[in-house]
């Protein structure tokens, strides 16, 4: 596998500059390398083993005003060479033409608008987990392609719409070349643009790259340790039945069909559990599990600015959950996942100061700040930008097959987030979803909502070392090989001042800070693990006063009101249309008045 990406140009290009910042964000190393390079000797001093990765037009250039009829030994060497941006110059039809042989090459162009891209499922090591997938995708302008019929047998398709194959590879001189024609290569620093990242507004902007990068550099750059799962039901009361949601026949069929299933719990139903559905948790803990939803599920509770109404908030529903779990017995996790997805950052630094170990979400941004995330942010394993406490994203159904596997390309959990309503018909359509994903051969690991995330970090081996990038406040390390290990764990940080202290199985342990990151070290015997945890300082001393008569009635009436809605949709659907029906014209008819 390749140590190092050698860039080819005379200067920092704009989509030069594109591909480094996904080099950096993957941690790979670069060097940016003039275009003569194609074409004279190889340098000594260059790092091996390495990867070339050139625009097609500079690699197409070079090749038209030399006298060489072959590339340097530098291509000639390199473990792979990636080439993207075709158009429709010569440059681009003198490099194609080099590499397929210009009898054959044909070159076609797909117009804008919808197609649907099909990515191979015969090549599996260079797709990963993409592989087989068919996914729509939207060309925002024309598209050179090669014909297929043209190049079969020499390039291997790995991408095609149609018949034309917009990301193949072929063989030459023991060396395998990528080529990529899609004509831009993705800016992570754009902002997200709505409430989730949406892979196929990008696909060939950015797939064949991440592909590419994954593959080639894989057991070099940081890597996720594995692929964890869950599925994820907001809202419900545990009792029995709730709404289309039947627990004990939910605790059957996810061992039946082999995934895991969290309850974004709301705190203040914490005298509600029933006792049947508490047993059924604790029988299948593998298979089930609670998170926070909340506090009141009230709207915007956590999207204010006021730290000290938040924090009384977090404190109440950290509260609550302490007295569900001493009441039934039944253990949580400190995740919070946001009523209808609102927060805002001054939340999230509130959260990490009372003991949370991340998030769970499905928006991207902050309410209200929908500029503020930028793609980068949602390729990470984690958001950080805000305070440093993490942001695990998660998605729905109707977001696509193909979002939630560019997540596993990624590196990060695969998580699915469900309603009550997902369990309608039987919940014919969630089940083939899930089943459709199983059938992918992920390898993906069905844990507690809790599990997937203490896992969910990144690690990498270098200098005898194994080395952790955390994300979420908690860690479990686990060495499965047979000799000791090492463990140094760096975590971003960039207000080391707050840690209280660091926890390793419950011992405090050393850490100091550089560079914004904290950093703390230990050892693993063979087939041992440990949990890790960081501590933070309080930052808003005691909660304010709790909400007055009126607002608790408030919250109260609105959560009984959001049951009945629920029952009345799984057992009464006629009333409940009615009753739809009249709660809209209510509000438009308030909307009218004001």
């Amino acid at each position: 596998m390749a140590q190092i990406a050698l860039l080819i140009g005379d200067e920092l290009t704009a989509s030069t500059q594109n591909v480094t910042k996904i080099l950096d964000l993957f941690g790979i190393a670069w060097q940016l390398l003039d275009q003569g390079a194609l074409v004279g000797s190889a340098d000594a001093s260059i790092p091996r083993p390495y990867s070339v990765v050139c625009p097609i037009s500079v690699a197409g250039r070079v090749l038209m005003n030399s006298s060489a009829s072959a590339f340097s030994p530098l291509l000639n060497k390199a473990e792979s060479t990636f080439f993207y941006g075709a158009d429709r110059s010569d440059a681009t039809s003198e490099l194609l033409s080099h590499l397929i042989g210009s009898e054959i090459l044909k070159l076609v162009e797909i117009p804008q608008g919808d197609v649907l891209c099909k990515i191979s499922d015969r090549y599996g090591k260079e797709c990963g987990p993409m592989s087989g997938l068919h996914v729509p995708v939207t060309l925002r302008s024309p598209q050179v392609a090669i014909a297929s019929t043209s190049a079969a047998g020499v390039v291997a398709p790995l991408i095609s719409t149609g018949d034309a194959c917009v990301f193949g590879a072929v063989d030459l001189d023991a060396v395998r070349y990528y080529l990529s024609l899609g004509a831009t290569v993705i800016d992570i620093d754009d902002p997200v643009g709505k409430g989730y990242f949406d892979i196929s507004e990008h696909f060939l902007e950015a797939v064949p790259l991440v592909m590419y990068l994954k593959h080639s550099f894989a057991g070099i750059a940081p890597a996720a340790v594995e692929r964890g799962a869950c599925l994820i039901i907001d809202d419900p009361v545990l009792r029995p039945r709730y709404g289309f949601v039947n627990f004990k026949k939910l605790a059957a069929t996810a061992v039946e069909r082999d995934f895991s299933c969290n309850i974004a719990f709301i705190p203040w139903n914490w005298r509600r559990s029933a006792p049947s559905v508490i047993e059924l948790f604790k029988e299948h803990s593998d298979r089930l599990s609670l998170s926070v939803h909340g506090c009141d599920h009230s709207s915007l509770e956590f999207a204010g600015s006021n730290a000290m109404i938040i924090n009384r908030q977090a404190t109440l529903a950290n509260t609550r959950m302490g007295c569900h779990r001493k009441r039934t017995g039944l253990a949580h996790d400190a995740l919070m996942v946001f009523p209808q997805g609102a927060f805002s950052s001054v939340s999230l630094r509130v959260l990490k100061h009372n003991g949370f170990v991340a998030a769970v979400n499905t928006e991207v941004s902050p309410t209200g700040s929908p500029s503020l995330t930028q793609i980068r942010d949602t390729w990470g394993m984690a958001i950080l930008k805000y305070g440093d406490f993490p942001i695990y994203t998660r998605r729905y159904t109707f977001h696509g097959l193909h979002n939630l596997i560019f997540d596993v390309l990624l590196g990060k959990p695969c998580l699915l987030v469900t309603h009550h309503t997902d369990f309608s018909n039987d919940s014919s359509e969630l089940l083939e979803f899930i089943d459709r994903l199983n059938a992918l051969k992920l390898e993906l690991k069905w844990r507690s909502l809790g599990g997937v995330i203490r896992r969910a970090y990144q690690h990498w081996f270098a200098g005898g070392n194994r080395h952790v990038r955390m994300f979420g406040n908690e860690v479990i390390v686990e060495n499965a090989g047979w000799d000791p290990q090492h463990v140094i764990v760096e975590k971003s940080e960039r207000v080391t001042g707050s840690v209280a202290r660091v926890e390793l199985a419950g011992r405090q342990v050393k850490f100091g800070s550089t560079d914004n990151s904290l950093r703390f070290e230990f050892d693993l015997r063979p087939e041992e693990s440990a949990l890790a945890r960081v501590c933070f300082t309080e930052m808003c001393g005691e909660p304010v006063g709790k909400k007055g008569l009126g607002g608790q009635a408030k919250v109260a009436a609105r959560r009984y009101a959001s049951e009945l809605r629920d029952e009345l949709h799984a057992r009464a659907p006629l009333i409940y249309k009615q009753a739809e029906k009249a709660r809209r014209w209510i509000h438009a008819s308030m909307a009218a008045a004001h």
